[in-house]
């Protein structure tokens, strides 16, 4: 069969499309957990990865970043996203600690823009509830067997 499959395979025993390689519910779940908490993880306050993310960046790149939040948070519907933004302008606008302008760190600033924008993206997923995943195990005995 290989890696691509037809429509009718990937249908499951219950008549869903199946989501993603797997089709689990379950790694569906721990796929958008762990990218709200690797996400709640770049919002810039101290003892977080964000804050020492933005201590290489620039003035100009930590604007930047504030803005690709903004944009992720539209994109997305994503509130966390919203929330770093959030942090982020008023950290920048009223936080103004004697600290030296550190120089332009590209490499930083282009990685924390990634995971910004992808973990908003795998956490804007849809995930199933605890109901969900539940009924998901209750399998019926006679169709278990897929074509």
């Amino acid at each position: 069969m290989g890696f691509c499959q037809n429509y009718e395979d990937r249908v499951g025993p219950d008549g869903d499309r199946r989501r993603g390689i797997t089709g689990n519910k379950l790694f569906l779940a721990l796929t958008v957990l762990g990218a709200l908490i690797n996400l709640f993880n770049l919002i810039p306050i101290l003892f977080l990865d964000g804050s020492h993310a933005m201590g290489g960046l620039s003035e100009r790149q930590r604007w930047a970043i504030a803005g690709v939040a903004v944009v992720c948070s539209l994109a997305f519907s994503s509130k966390i996203s919203l929330g770093i933004a959030i942090v982020l302008f008023g950290r920048l606008l009223f936080w103004k600690k004697q600290e030296s302008e550190s120089t332009a760190d590209t490499p930083t600033f282009a990685l924390f823009a990634f995971l910004l924008v992808s973990l908003s993206g795998l956490s804007a997923i849809e995930a199933p509830t605890p109901e969900q995943l539940r009924d998901g195990l209750k399998k019926p005995a006679a169709s278990t067997q897929l074509r």
